[in-house]
């Protein structure tokens, strides 16, 4: 996903700390997710584009941020943690706002 190695926060004292250097890694890869959605002229832009939209509106990134800390607390490398990282907002976040754009109509 990435060729940058991240390493965890050295400050546990301030969970407020930790919480954003968690999420400023999450949303740099999720930046790069979906950047690499139309790489090479993809097919379905329109449908990547939407996706993109969605997944960068914001939120509170509870989810990656408890997977990298799960793989802090189990001895895990950060760096293996990032696609799981990504792969559960992506897929939970979306899931989510789909369900309430259904729920609004």
């Amino acid at each position: 996903m990435t060729a940058e190695k991240y390493t965890f926060p050295a400050n546990y004292g301030e969970f407020d700390a930790v919480f954003r250097e968690y999420r400023a890694i999450f949303e740099k890869q999720l930046r790069t997710v979906c950047d690499s959605f139309c790489d090479n002229g993809a097919k379905y832009k329109a449908l990547y584009d939407a996706a993109s939209y969605s997944l960068e509106a914001g939120g509170k990134r509870i989810r990656p941020v408890l997977a990298f800390e799960m793989c802090r607390v189990c001895g895990g490398d950060i760096n293996d943690a990032v696609p799981a990282a990504v792969a559960v907002e992506t897929v939970s976040y979306t899931h989510l706002r789909a369900h309430e754009t259904v729920l609004d109509l």
